[in-house]
């Protein structure tokens, strides 16, 4: 655990042929630990205590690890009282302990800030200064100003595939360990990481979807045309889902990722039933439209039904634990 502390502080002594060149199809990014601001674990925590007229901050775990069980047992003792770090860096039992590791990420602020107080025309008085200026009949009671304003600070926004890559290049740190100790990532980086391998196994899935949808509408309807449309159709329905994502500002998630399912299965089965309906009129001896009118005159309420419905169960499940 020292070592690991150690190569997360100290990660510019790192080298890099050490390491693999990419973890689940991402580089290796080593600049991306440029975001690491501080790194604790029970190897560099302190606690305090006094001796006499004395405040000492000592290591809860000494560097040099003692061998006698009598002084393990005093230093696990000593932890447990702890209370501050109990359940923070390590666990009742002592059988899990925790690397806490704090970024940059969301406290940068937008390029171009300026702090108000560098302003030209801010100027500190004496007090900050000559703190000798003071003479003993001087008051100490604060003083405001009411009119100040209170600048608010704009920060730049987190991009989604800097939690990724920076996980990654920890998670390369750490699974050099991994023969000694069982990892448990959490956090924003390893979230992340989960959530960019779900959308690459959407993208296979989807693909797998089409493909065996587009020979199953063929089989059915022996139409180029009847595969054509009802995949523009759900394409586009796609598109206006995840732009409407996007535009509104939503974090992707699980729900999100599930309604672009949703939307693929429901378009399909739709398309299905007004197809249906629509080369039964034909054969019927029926025009184009007077067919394609009749078909959504009777599958349109149907469709209506079943889509609110499917709605109504997703948005039951926003409010779910499990989601």
């Amino acid at each position: 655990i020292q070592q690991l502390t150690d190569d997360l502080r100290y990660w510019q002594q790192l080298d890099p042929a050490d390491y693999p060149e990419s973890i689940n199809g991402i580089a290796l990014d080593f600049d991306e630990l440029n975001h690491v601001r501080r790194v604790q674990s029970i190897t560099n925590i302190r606690y305090q205590e006094n001796e006499g007229d004395t405040l000492l901050s000592n290591r809860l775990v000494p560097q040099q690890i003692p061998q006698s069980a009598e002084e393990l047992a005093a230093i696990k003792a000593r932890a447990m009282e702890q209370e501050d770090y109990l359940l923070a860096f390590y666990s009742a039992d002592a059988r899990y302990a925790a690397v806490m590791i704090q970024t940059d990420f969301g406290a940068q602020p937008i390029a171009n800030y300026e702090p108000a107080v560098n302003a030209a025309d801010i100027v500190l008085d004496d007090s900050f200064v000559d703190f000798d200026a003071f003479s003993d009949a001087d008051s100490f009671d604060l003083e405001f100003d009411e009119s100040a304003e209170i600048q608010e600070v704009s920060f730049e926004s987190v991009d989604m595939l800097g939690y990724t890559n920076f996980h990654i290049i920890t998670k390369a740190l750490y699974e050099k360990y991994s023969d000694q100790f069982e990892f448990f990532p959490v956090g924003n980086p390893p979230m992340m990481e989960f959530m960019m391998d779900t959308l690459n196994q959407m993208m296979t899935l989807g693909i797998v979807m089409v493909l065996i949808f587009t020979l199953l509408l063929y089989i059915l309807f022996r139409s180029f045309s009847a595969v054509l449309w009802p995949m523009v159709t759900i394409a586009a329905s796609m598109a206006w889902t995840w732009g409407i994502t996007v535009w509104l500002g939503v974090t992707i998630s699980q729900m999100i990722s599930l309604t672009v399912l949703l939307v693929f299965a429901v378009g399909i089965a739709d398309c299905v039933h007004v197809m249906s309906a629509y080369f039964s009129y034909r054969r019927q001896g029926e025009d184009h439209y007077d067919a394609l009118s009749h078909s959504y005159g009777k599958t349109g309420l149907a469709i209506m039904v079943t889509t609110v419905t499917t709605m109504a169960g997703v948005l039951a499940l926003t409010t779910s634990d499990l989601l």
